[in-house]
């Protein structure tokens, strides 16, 4: 959320602070490019995030991509019931419902709801000895989505993206030609 909201000038801070959990929690709303966002900050909990609901519409953008909502689309996410802990004197959120409603052109729809739990919190780990960034848990074969570039064309074998003969993809290169493409479409025939 934070990289949107302080790349956005319509961010605003409520003067009344609102209940959630049992907490007066800081809300702050944006109408951004990638739709209105309504978030609750917890001040008695470090002030993560308690409460989030995010609505896109037809022509806000779907994330970190170049792609707009198709007309006649109504996409939410919410997160919700969130639970936190204190480890170590820092307050950490550990549980929290996660819902997604999208209503797609001619009455199509998706609903999703997923309830998250955290259970180990290490602070300051050692990160190299723990191998914390070693992408050695993808199963080779899985399917590998691109932020930014159509569909999903790739695979995950022996710790590389690869397309479907088996060659290393590089993907840095893969969405640099991809953002050309944004920056300069092809004209349209007539």
């Amino acid at each position: 959320f934070d990289t949107i909201l302080r790349k956005d000038n319509s961010v605003k801070v409520l003067k009344k602070m609102e209940k959630i959990n049992g907490s007066d929690c800081f809300v702050i709303v944006a109408d951004t490019k990638y739709g209105k966002y309504k978030i609750w900050l917890d001040p008695n909990h470090g002030y993560h995030i308690a409460k989030a609901v995010v609505e896109r519409g037809p022509g806000d953008f779907v994330q970190a991509t170049n792609y707009t909502h198709l007309k006649g689309t109504k996409d939410a996410h919410i997160i919700q019931n969130t639970r936190f802990k204190k480890f170590d004197g820092i307050w950490i959120p550990i549980e929290s419902t996660f819902i997604r409603n999208v209503k797609y052109p001619k009455d199509d729809w998706c609903k999703n709801r997923s309830h998250k739990k955290v259970t180990e919190v290490i602070l300051n780990p050692d990160h190299e000895a723990l191998s914390s960034f070693v992408p050695d848990d993808i199963k080779n074969g899985a399917r590998v989505g691109v932020v930014g570039v159509k569909g999903i064309r790739y695979r995950w074998q022996d710790g590389k993206v690869v397309d479907k003969d088996g060659r290393e993809v590089d993907v840095d290169k893969l969405i640099k030609a991809e953002s050309e493409k944004v920056k300069k479409p092809k004209p349209k025939r007539k």
